[in-house]
């Protein structure tokens, strides 16, 4: 049901192909409650108030998103526990990948909004749909915050960025 939608840190327990790109973060050197460990503190507010208010409307939440390829690790070998850290720890990821009816929104969370934020909602929405053609229909781009300008909204508007102000 709507109320009670599926919360998943890193990806694990997502759809079948999902398994394994969205990984859970193998280091946690900042203590953060779980879901919301890889956001900055500043972050970690924007997010409960979002998840609060629309956490529900959505099946499924796929929290830290690996998106796009790793970088290449020249000094890796392949397969091995380091070439997996590198890969953690150098993947573009996403705040959220919201789904709901196999649509797929891509959420970044900052406390201002800024074109820092504009930029990786829209990169990581098409990396994200890149990845997952097959599992996910390509959804919006969202920039949640606590205050943006409107000069910023209006060009967000325009690049087919939604902004919600929490």
């Amino acid at each position: 049901s709507r109320a009670t939608a599926r919360i998943t840190i890193g990806g694990w327990g997502g759809r079948g192909a999902l398994r394994g790109r969205c990984e859970l973060r193998a280091l946690q050197v900042v203590r953060r409650p779980r879901p919301f460990y890889h956001l900055s503190p500043g972050d970690v507010d924007v997010a409960r108030r979002w998840v609060a208010r629309r956490g529900a409307d959505y099946d499924e939440l796929l929290w830290d998103c690996g998106v796009g390829r790793p970088r290449e690790c020249a000094a890796c070998a392949r397969g091995t526990s380091t070439e997996a850290l590198f890969d953690l720890l150098t993947r573009l990821r996403a705040d959220l990948v919201a789904v709901r009816s196999g649509v797929a929104d891509v959420i970044e969370f900052k406390p201002e909004l800024g074109s820092q934020a504009i930029g990786q909602a829209l990169v990581y929405r098409e990396l994200f749909a890149d990845d997952h053609l097959r599992e996910y229909r390509r959804g919006s781009a969202v920039v949640v915050c606590a205050s943006a300008r409107d000069e910023l909204v209006a060009v967000a508007e325009r690049l087919g960025v939604t902004v919600e102000v929490v």
